[in-house]
């Protein structure tokens, strides 16, 4: 019997090995696989905000099938949702969830707007899943575009901390995860086994195949 597609989508100054060790235990029902978010790498070429869209777009467009659901984190959810409100996205999905999704924030990006793009600014990602310890002005600039352009009238099932210092989740519903189940001091839902006590994350892992899997 053939594993349902399962694609994931990183965060904002994360990596492709962000989330591997979430997508690994998931791999024994589904067939996982990682889609690298634009204007993340050594030093990005652009930070052209259709540009960015329009590749996020064909990158995705060659994984999707029918059968495909997505579980998208963070700037990732931001890319999706965008994409999915701008009917960009043509391939039926199956399910979509979104981890603590940067589509509402609780940062004031705007007076960053016309500052230049390679600026480096400090990284709000968790630490143990940066891709390097500061990220470039033009990704919250990105970032900015994408939310001011959202309706936000449907969106995704959504896991999120109430705590987490910088998603606005005024006005969603969401799926709350107790900052019990977290061993860390930072206030972000990072979705990695270390920051769990081990039934945590195997009740987490199992409540996410229930709702991927859900008829």
């Amino acid at each position: 019997m053939n594993r349902p597609k399962l694609i994931i989508i990183h965060g904002l100054n994360n990596t492709l090995e962000s989330f591997s060790l979430l997508g690994r235990s998931l791999e024994d029902t589904f067939q996982v696989t990682y889609l690298k978010l634009p204007q993340h790498g050594q030093l990005p070429r652009s930070f052209h905000f259709q540009n960015a869209v329009d590749l996020f777009v064909q990158e995705l467009s060659h994984h999707l099938t029918q059968e495909t659901s997505i579980l998208s984190y963070s700037l990732g959810c931001a890319y999706l949702q965008y994409a999915l409100e701008q009917h960009l996205i043509t391939t039926p999905l199956e399910r979509i969830i979104y981890l603590s999704p940067a589509i509402k924030t609780k940062l004031n990006l705007a007076p960053f707007a016309y500052l230049p793009a390679l600026l480096p600014v400090p990284s709000f990602a968790p630490r143990d899943l940066r891709f390097r310890s500061f990220c470039y002005l033009g990704q919250y600039q990105t970032l900015l575009k994408l939310t001011q352009s959202l309706a936000l009238e449907n969106y995704p099932y959504i896991y999120a901390d109430p705590k987490d210092e910088l998603i606005n989740l005024q006005g969603l519903n969401y799926q709350s995860i107790n900052r019990d189940y977290l061993k860390t001091g930072e206030h972000h839902l990072t979705f990695h086994p270390r920051y769990y006590r081990e039934d945590e994350w195997i009740k987490f892992v199992s409540d996410l195949k229930m709702r991927l899997l859900a008829v």
